[in-house]
């Protein structure tokens, strides 16, 4: 994929936009511009009327529009079925890759000097409306889409694995917005194995000791937590935090790790 050039949606049909390989039938990406909408949550104060005390940032909606090229009719009647099937909702609610009708966005972007590849995880929240071009050859599709959160992240998974042999691992969130990470504590370990974030001074430790074949999954981003696949929520200490990882460099340290090891995986993120 070049920058800014190409657009993949991960869906039943695939559709690639920009990808002009048949350049007598391709799908052109006019627009996909995403706003956010921040809302004031306010509380009643006696005698004192109401206080603004925190705001809640909303899921990202926009427009994707998509110019839509054919050599005849038969053809462009092809292009327009697949991508109204691929942005139908209820079909987007039924692909086997889809998390709750969210299906993964995908292109390459350059920020300043260094290329990364992106996605958002999208839901259609109409099926495509269709105009077609006066003579004939092409059409514009426009769909109002919502995004699963108010963030770009990078496809690939950062990932910092701390052992018994380095008890601090290193990554980075390259982002600018913070990033919900999914933590993996494999035994055996000593009691109370914890993971500390350096950065910020909160972690997460497990009331727990941990044997060879045991596993805890923390996913950070749920709060959830479960030992051997099965919920573990109350092994979770009354101090430790579901944290999210800040832009910049990601220090993690580990203790009564054993013999065991953890790992810690996230993705970059930027605003939306």
């Amino acid at each position: 994929m070049t920058a800014r050039k190409e657009y993949l949606l991960d869906s039943e049909p695939e559709i690639t936009f920009n990808d002009n390989t048949d350049k007598n039938n391709w799908y052109r990406l006019i627009s996909l511009i995403f706003d956010t909408n921040v809302r004031n949550i306010e509380d009643e104060k006696a005698d004192m009327g109401i206080e603004d005390y925190d705001s809640k940032l909303g899921k990202g909606t926009g427009k994707l529009k998509v110019g839509i090229f054919a050599e005849n009719e038969g053809k462009l009647n092809k292009l327009i079925s697949d991508i109204k099937k691929a942005l139908n909702p209820v079909l987007m609610q039924e692909n086997t890759n889809s998390d709750e009708g969210y299906l993964p966005f995908k292109w390459t972007e350059t920020i300043d000097t260094t290329a990364y590849n992106m996605e958002v995880w999208v839901k259609s929240l109409e099926i495509p409306r269709v105009l077609l071009n006066e003579n004939g050859s092409g059409a514009i599709t426009e769909c109002n889409v919502k995004a699963k959160e108010p963030k770009k992240f990078s496809q690939e998974t950062i990932d910092i694995i701390v052992n018994t042999a380095s008890a601090t691992g290193i990554g980075t969130n390259a982002g600018d917005m913070p990033t919900y990470p999914t933590v993996t504590i494999t035994g055996p370990s000593q009691a109370s194995p914890k993971i500390y974030y350096s950065e910020t001074g909160e972690y997460f430790e497990v009331n727990d000791t941990l044997g060879l074949v045991d596993e805890y999954v923390i996913d950070f981003k749920e709060a959830t937590v479960k030992k051997n696949g099965v919920n573990a929520y109350d092994k979770k200490t009354a101090a430790s935090k579901f944290f999210s990882l800040k832009s910049g460099v990601v220090t993690i340290v580990c203790s009564n790790l054993s013999s065991g090891h953890a790992h810690i995986a996230f993705k970059s993120a930027w605003t939306l």
